[in-house]
């Protein structure tokens, strides 16, 4: 997730706990006599509520496109809450899945002075009392832009680990009251799943150090694909949050993501080894430019994570942005900026290529209050490669 809500913030060991959703179903035969074929790709769904619009509202149609995808293995990021997770696989019915438990932390103490909570209540509560929650960061920063700029960055990071909640919910956590808390927004949560039509094993998971929001590394190990194994890799990393300040130890955004690429690459290596089919996929908040569709993003960081793997995407005549300044769920200081953030790298398939395209980039009408709105599925457009 890169939505940076102007003036505000965003969002945005081994794994903590395992959610291993594998329930069997009929795995598909390869066919003996064709050429091996495997068609994988990566999703953010943007289900966030306080930092994408309408994330309720778009949580079915989003599972009911995904279902639709002809796809052998998917990435899923930003399905951060339980229920929506449940219901997308549910849709999907993909037979084998993968995820970590939620993982929130705790930290103590008071976060924001009275001042300062006594100035943004005093705007808020008039300005939002009719907003939900997962409108009130946008009310707040379109209507008491003053004061919300006004906070100190202990406190811009609390409300940030408390995003999607109400008023009464962040001032309790983060105000002069305060007492015990999660540490992450979303309760901990990764936000990460594996989807696959081929059973999974070997499954495992590298937790990464990260502000705000939690992130890590899945790892699922396909069998009996066309290719025969394939080591998975699933991840979301640290995005480059610039008008929120760094709360973390590493020194800044982009040396916390540069941290979980290097720890990324060692995992990678050591669960597939040198010769092992390896997929890395996901929304790595980094990117190339692309001429006259997308900036650079934190583009060492990229050139790190992408050394060694086939990059089939932003080396083609139609790569474009993943995150476009045209989605209309990209708003804030992003609408005037385009980049390419989500990728599928690959490793291994001896004699094999991959070929990406864009997907889930259409438009879609949801219904708010009873009346139509013009949106996308997330803000963020899918990428998926088929490797043959």
């Amino acid at each position: 997730m890169r939505v940076l809500i102007s003036g505000l913030m965003t969002l945005a060991v081994v794994a903590a706990g395992c959610d291993d959703g594998d329930d069997g179903g009929e795995t598909p035969t390869p066919d003996a006599g064709a050429a091996p074929v495997l068609n994988v790709a990566t999703y953010n769904a943007g289900l966030a509520t306080g930092f994408v619009d309408y994330a309720a509202e778009r949580a079915v149609p989003v599972a009911q496109a995904l279902s639709g995808l002809d796809l052998d293995i998917v990435c899923l990021q930003e399905v951060w809450a339980a229920a929506d997770r449940q219901a997308v696989e549910a849709a999907a019915a993909y037979p084998h899945t993968f995820n970590i438990a939620p993982d929130p932390g705790m930290c103590a103490g008071s976060a924001c002075g009275q001042a300062e909570t006594d100035d943004l209540v005093a705007c808020v509560e008039p300005a939002c009392s009719e907003v939900p929650p997962d409108m009130l960061v946008g009310c707040a920063t379109d209507n008491c832009g003053d004061q919300v700029n006004a906070l100190s960055p202990s406190c811009i990071t609390c409300i940030s680990q408390n995003i999607g909640k109400d008023l009464d919910e962040m001032l309790a956590a983060c105000g002069p009251d305060a007492g015990a808390r999660g540490c992450y927004a979303y309760d901990g949560s990764f936000g990460t799943d594996i989807l696959s039509r081929y059973p999974l094993a070997d499954t495992d998971a590298l937790v990464f150090e990260s502000s705000l929001n939690r992130r890590a590394v899945l790892y699922a190990k396909a069998t009996g694909t066309p290719f025969g194994d394939v080591h998975v890799f699933c991840t979301h990393l640290t995005a480059n949050l610039s008008q929120v300040p760094y709360p973390g130890d590493a020194g800044s955004w982009g040396a916390e993501q540069a941290i979980q690429i290097e720890a990324m690459r060692a995992f990678v290596d050591s669960k597939a080894g040198a010769d092992g089919n390896v997929v890395v996929m996901g929304d790595m908040n980094c990117g190339p430019g692309v001429d006259g569709k997308a900036a650079a993003e934190l583009l060492e960081n990229y050139q790190a994570l992408a050394a060694g793997f086939g990059v089939s995407f932003p080396t083609q005549a139609d790569a474009d942005c993943t995150f476009c300044g045209d989605n209309p769920l990209v708003g804030g200081v992003d609408r005037d900026h385009s980049v390419l953030l989500d990728h599928i790298l690959t490793r291994g398939f001896a004699g094999a290529s991959a070929t990406a395209t864009r997907i889930l980039d259409g438009s879609l009408t949801i219904q708010v209050d009873g009346m139509p709105v013009d949106s996308a599925y997330s803000d963020h457009y899918g990428l998926r490669a088929r490797i043959e």
